[in-house]
């Protein structure tokens, strides 16, 4: 039996047959005389045929492309694939300034994948969680971008000083009236009065850079789905139902001179805290209350059971005023940012300080400090034991030291005009006064060497239990003659003598021993010799640490002898 093989002949294609024909038609047609009338009707025929052409191959284009594997990928897996493109590349409005590589003009980042097929446009149509995030990213397309993320709850998110467009106010007063019952987080940047449908109050001299309250009305529309709201330039009406339900709350007013009629008084700050109980993370910034004082709440405090990140900047006193009538969980990271012109109105802030940081029982001991120095401001870290590990996630920058098993509980920043040595000097003493300083442990240092001898002692003298020290940033021979100036005393005089009598760990972090031995310094001599007096005087250390300081080994190697460990990162 004979096989016999038949080649395959390709299927005759349609189109090509009927174009062929069509073709040979008009062939003979211009090979022929005709009037101008007959060729200007065949002209009118020709183009009616190329537009039916041109949407049969969009049609045909289409089709081909839906037989691709790509194209074949379930709806599923597609809206992941955009969720991620929807990350990496944002839409954006028109940049008001060109920032480097990148053009001002405005862009659709991820929106563009709508535009390859007509199946991944319609799975990114029904997929209302692709559109949350930018409602007013462009703002011509708000009104429809509302309409395809409904019914998620969605994020009004604008920087009016980094978009320019001028439909923008419009778009964010939709966004916020007509989604109301759906936003879950507000965060608007305005540098100029670009909200003025949005506002109600005025003032004649209102100029850059100026806040102003947004529409009471705005906020008297409930929004049931809205956690976080935070504004820049913004105030807000204290008692707006719209702010009940909140986890996070940030007002961050950063004008020269805020008007009174923007501030909430006491009371109103107080009465708006105690509908939050679900709040989060509280963030105030120069949008504090003018006055201190409160006629509803004198004796009252209010509870906040589940903060986590308490921070507020303002002047001394009514920051004062708010912490003395606020219960803050002890698992909650404080910060608080503080003005004066002299200090005087830090004195009844430790009290309240203290209150927090011990507990309301004072069962809480204070094991960690922290002193820094930048510029004309003193900052000032509080660490006690962890109760919750999970709080070291939150930016902290801190030694290692102060790292293990402690947890940060309150930082606070100083900012006091022209501070001289002796306002230092004088803050310390009364903060180590009132907050109980007997039994911290560990201690580091970021002075920057502005404190004497005598003047150091004083403001530490009451660390009698430090034995961890960590110097950073500082010119350290002040501090070093303050350490050892009585570590040479008789071994019969009494521990109550010497400053940081248990001390058995220093470390230098960060201070550059071999570029002061290049300028033909005695620090680093100096430095020795006040520890080999610490050592022949009983008070070996344990160890001794050098980061970052500039050393080599040879240099390291004088110190044997003086601490039993020596540990050195290797930088020379």
């Amino acid at each position: 039996m004979a096989l016999i093989l038949h080649e395959a002949k390709p299927r005759p294609s349609y189109w090509l047959s009927v174009a062929n024909s069509r073709i040979t038609e008009l062939d003979t047609f211009v090979q022929e005389n005709k009037n101008n009338a007959e060729k200007a009707e065949v002209r009118r025929q020709l183009e009616v045929e190329l537009a039916h052409l041109s949407r049969i191959t969009t049609e045909l284009n289409m089709r081909h492309n839906a037989l691709l594997p790509l194209f074949c990928l379930p709806a599923e897996l597609l809206c992941l694939i955009f969720l991620e493109c929807s990350v990496e590349d944002t839409p954006h409005a028109r940049l008001r300034h060109k920032a480097q590589s990148q053009s001002r003009a405005a862009s659709l980042g991820w929106i563009r994948i709508t535009h390859v097929c007509r199946l991944w446009r319609q799975t990114a149509l029904q997929c209302p969680s692709l559109w949350v995030e930018v409602v007013c990213s462009l703002p011509a397309a708000t009104e429809e971008i509302l309409r395809r993320s409904t019914p998620v709850p969605i994020t009004i998110s604008y920087d009016f000083a980094l978009y320019k467009d001028s439909r923008a106010e419009t778009a964010v007063a939709l966004a916020l009236e007509s989604a109301s019952a759906r936003v879950k987080a507000i965060k608007i940047i305005s540098e100029r009065m670009e909200l003025s449908l949005a506002s109600t109050t005025f003032h004649p001299m209102v100029t850059a850079y100026t806040p102003y309250p947004l529409s009471h009305d705005l906020h008297a529309c409930k929004a049931p789905s809205l956690r976080s709201l935070i504004l820049y330039d913004c105030s807000i009406s204290w008692s707006s139902p719209i702010i009940r339900g909140l986890s996070r709350l940030e007002i961050v007013l950063r004008a020269f001179a805020v008007l009174d009629i923007l501030l909430p008084t006491l009371d109103q700050l107080l009465s708006a805290l105690k509908e939050m109980q679900g709040l989060q993370v509280f963030c105030l910034s120069n949008c504090l209350p003018r006055s201190p004082s409160s006629t509803l709440f004198e004796d009252v405090v209010v509870p906040l059971p589940n903060l986590i990140l308490f921070r507020i900047h303002g002047k001394a006193e009514c920051c004062s005023a708010l912490l003395r009538r606020l219960h803050i969980p002890l698992t909650a990271r404080v910060q608080l940012w503080f003005s004066s012109t002299n200090g005087d109105d830090y004195v009844e802030l430790f009290s309240a300080v203290a209150r927090f940081v011990h507990g309301q029982d004072g069962s809480r001991a204070l094991q960690g400090l922290s002193f820094e120095t930048h510029g004309s401001s003193l900052h000032v870290e509080c660490w006690v034991p962890s109760s919750s590990p999970t709080l070291h996630d939150m930016d902290v920058e801190v030694s290692e030291l102060f790292m293990r098993g402690r947890q940060h509980a309150v930082g606070m920043y100083f900012g006091i005009l022209y501070f001289s040595a002796a306002e230092i000097t004088r803050v310390l003493s009364s903060m180590c006064d009132r907050l109980q300083v007997q039994e911290v442990q560990f201690l580091s240092l970021g002075m920057e060497g502005c404190l004497c001898a005598q003047q150091w002692q004083q403001c530490l003298g009451q660390l009698k239990n430090v034995q961890k020290l960590c110097l950073s940033r500082c010119l350290p021979s002040s501090f070093m003659d303050a350490l050892t100036l009585q570590q040479t005393v008789p071994l019969d005089v009494t521990s109550r003598h010497l400053l940081f009598p248990k001390l058995d760990t220093i470390w230098f972090n960060g201070i550059d021993f071999g570029k002061q031995i290049k300028e033909a310094s005695l620090l680093w001599d100096y430095c020795l010799g006040r520890l080999k007096q610490c050592a022949e005087s009983a008070n070996r250390l344990r160890c001794l640490r050098f980061d970052r300081c500039g050393l080599d080994g040879s240099l390291v190697a004088l110190f044997d002898g003086i601490a039993s460990v020596v540990e050195w990162d290797g930088s020379g």
